[in-house]
């Protein structure tokens, strides 16, 4: 190991990204001491990489074992931070290996995005695959508000509110 990624893998995934260190930060993920969800002032390496749109990195990432339903020190998930940076093949990727979508996500994606972003399919898709969200109705009432097609078991309580 040269002295640059030594010294590397004494400083965070996070300080390295936030630096924009990207050549670094990509010899550190192949240490085998890297701690893929280390945790600095609040932050991780996953909400750096969905921040600035590094794709390779979050798959890596994803791969390694990564938390993508990890919040930051301001209770942001790493697809609020895709929606905020417009980053969506991100998002798309991290909707992909099972984020939660939850009622602050649809709060922050606005209807435009989601008609720029094309991502009325993966919400779907996403809806068909997590049933857990049967029972939130306020969250089926701002789904059903964004214009994205729903479960035929969600329905029922959409008609209720409707």
């Amino acid at each position: 190991m040269d002295k640059k990624v030594r010294a590397a893998t004494k400083l965070s995934a996070l300080q390295l990204l936030s630096a924009n260190n990207v050549e670094m930060f990509d010899k550190l993920l192949k240490t085998e001491n890297f701690e893929v969800n280390q945790d600095l002032y609040g932050s991780c390496a996953i909400h750096e990489i969905c921040r600035y749109g590094y794709k390779d990195f979050l798959e890596y990432l994803i791969s390694k074992g990564a938390d993508v339903n990890k919040l930051d020190g301001l209770e942001r998930s790493p697809a609020i931070l895709c929606v905020e940076h417009g980053r969506l093949d991100c998002l798309k990727m991290l909707i992909e290996n099972n984020v939660l979508l939850d009622e602050i996500f649809f709060k922050a994606i606005d209807d435009t995005q989601i008609e720029e972003f094309e991502m009325k399919s993966y919400v779907e898709k996403y809806l068909y695959a997590n049933w857990r969200w049967k029972y939130r109705k306020g969250f089926v009432f701002i789904i059903a508000k964004k214009g994205i097609k729903i479960p035929m078991s969600l329905a029922k309580e959409i008609s209720y509110y409707l």
